[in-house]
Parts: C-alpha cells; sequence; structure tokens
C-alpha cells in the first residue's frame, strides 16, 4: 500500500480544520443574531446569586493541552479516513491492495 503518510496527515489537518473554521463561524453567526431579553435575563442574574457552586476551578493549562489533544486527535481520525478511503478507492478500482 503506497499512501503517502504526508497526504494522509495533511489532510487530517485539514479536517481538523475545518472542523475549527466551521465552529468560529457558527459562534460568530450566533453572537451576531443574539438578541438579549431584559427581563428573563435579570430572573437569570437572581437565581445565580442564590446557587452554591461546587468543584474546583478549571486550570489554564487543562484547556490548552484539551485543545491540543482534540486537534491532534480530530487531525489522525481525518488521516485514517483519508488513508482508508485512498486504500478502499484502489481496491474498488482494481489497482491493487
Amino acid at each position: 500500500m503506497k499512501i503517502s503518510i504526508a497526504k494522509a496527515v495533511g489532510f487530517g489537518c485539514l479536517f481538523a480544520a475545518a472542523i475549527v473554521l466551521v465552529q468560529v463561524a457558527s459562534g460568530m453567526y450566533m453572537t451576531y443574531r443574539y438578541v438579549p431579553d431584559i427581563v428573563e435575563q435579570y430572573e437569570t442574574v437572581d437565581y445565580l446569586q442564590h446557587k452554591v457552586s461546587f468543584g474546583f476551578p478549571s486550570d489554564p493549562t487543562r484547556l490548552i493541552f484539551g485543545s491540543a489533544f482534540w486537534f491532534i486527535g480530530v487531525a489522525a481520525l481525518g488521516a485514517m479516513l483519508y488513508a482508508g478511503g485512498s486504500y478502499a478507492l484502489r481496491r474498488w478500482r482494481g489497482k491493487g491492495g
């Protein structure tokens, strides 16, 4: 099987970047279309003032490493999809395997 690893990794990175761009674009769209409701927001703030939170504050390194592992995982998934698709296409066309 002569599938270029560089092509598979490149496709995986593009796949991960596309997912990130879709998330950013949808966040921008939702922010643009957001219309606040003052009455409902006041009730939410009143509820939050009486709510007791349990747990621990988030660590910034967890966010950074979590994002990096997510990106690497999605890139690996994209590389596997590319490699599997290339292999299946070659087998389907009868050019080897």
